[in-house]
């Protein structure tokens, strides 16, 4: 009778963990901007993200980097929107800060005056556009700030710089001020320097396939990517044990009544129903993330 007991149990248990797999969607959608579209400041804390873990080389590849910046908002539960910075301003940073990030979060919403867009630069772009054209930020969309309130697993290449910090009104209004009169630093060197990288980041930009829509259908397939194949994955195993094990045990076990007790036999049919239960269920919630950017359904191994 124990094992007529304990196998539901252990069913249960397992249905309860694919539920959990299933329900925990928790990967966050954003929205890409167009570059150099971002605020002047930022309270979530900077990081470097390298190329790989302990590395001094920065991530060239800003689908790369978007990837790893993302993991550390998705972390950061407070987190509203992060922000990407292409290699060519690092130096510039380093020169003036004595650090460099390529990876920075926002919590709060920010006044509009602290808002830059590069692209109305013209010819003569002050210091703020400069510098926010080799940034490109990413904003979470509504539903996931609405639903997403879990630490998700951070980057491992991203160490911090900066750590987290709150404004008070005074420090915001300092700040705009300081935008509105151009992002003065009184420092030739600094400004000479974010000017190459301004230079080089325009030419980036310019040089990049402009697809707008197709880079933000992809930008959501990518940030929902984890959580689909980690549901399948469960969809899988739940499957081969249900239907590779359980159920051919539940057909043949009155046939060996030696090796299966009797008492046994029932659990395995409850075990077998549960299961497939379970395995349908994700298959079900799981099914209308299966699309690629061009609307076909399609597994993630196809």
């Amino acid at each position: 009778m124990k094992s007529n007991f304990m196998l539901p149990v252990v069913a249960a248990v397992v249905a309860l963990a694919a539920a959990a797999v299933a329900n925990d969607d928790c990967t966050s959608s954003y929205t890409q901007l167009p570059h150099g579209q971002t605020p002047y400041e930022n309270d979530g804390g900077c990081f470097f993200c390298a190329k790989f873990k302990g590395s001094s080389f920065p991530i060239s590849d800003l689908g790369d980097l978007s990837d790893n910046c993302k993991q550390m908002c998705d972390n950061d539960p407070a987190c509203t929107a992060y922000t990407i910075a292409r290699s060519a301003s690092l130096h510039a940073h380093e020169y003036y800060w004595g650090s460099a990030a390529n990876c920075c979060l926002e919590r709060e919403e920010y006044p509009p005056e602290t808002y830059i867009d590069a692209q109305n630069g013209g010819d003569e772009p002050n210091t703020c556009e400069k510098e926010s054209m080799c940034w490109t930020r990413y904003e979470k969309d509504e539903e996931s700030l609405s639903k997403c309130d879990k630490k998700q697993k951070k980057s491992k290449q991203c160490k911090p710089i900066w750590k987290a910090r709150k404004f008070s009104n005074k420090r915001k209004k300092k700040h705009m001020k300081f935008i509105k009169n151009g992002c003065d630093y009184n420092d030739k060197k600094f400004e000479s320097m974010l000017d190459e990288a301004y230079q080089q980041c325009k030419a980036e930009i310019e040089d990049e396939p402009q697809q707008p829509e197709l880079v933000q259908q992809q930008a959501t397939f990518d940030n929902t990517g984890v959580y689909q194949r980690s549901a399948w994955v469960a969809h899988g195993v739940f499957g081969a044990i249900a239907f590779g094990i359980l159920a051919p045990l539940s057909a043949f076990s009155p046939s060996f009544p030696t090796l299966i007790p009797a008492e046994a036999h029932t659990a395995i049919h409850v075990s077998t129903f549960v299961l497939a239960l379970v395995t349908v269920v994700i298959a079900c919630k799981t099914k209308k993330g299966l699309v690629d950017i061009n609307g076909d359904t399609r597994p993630f191994f196809v």
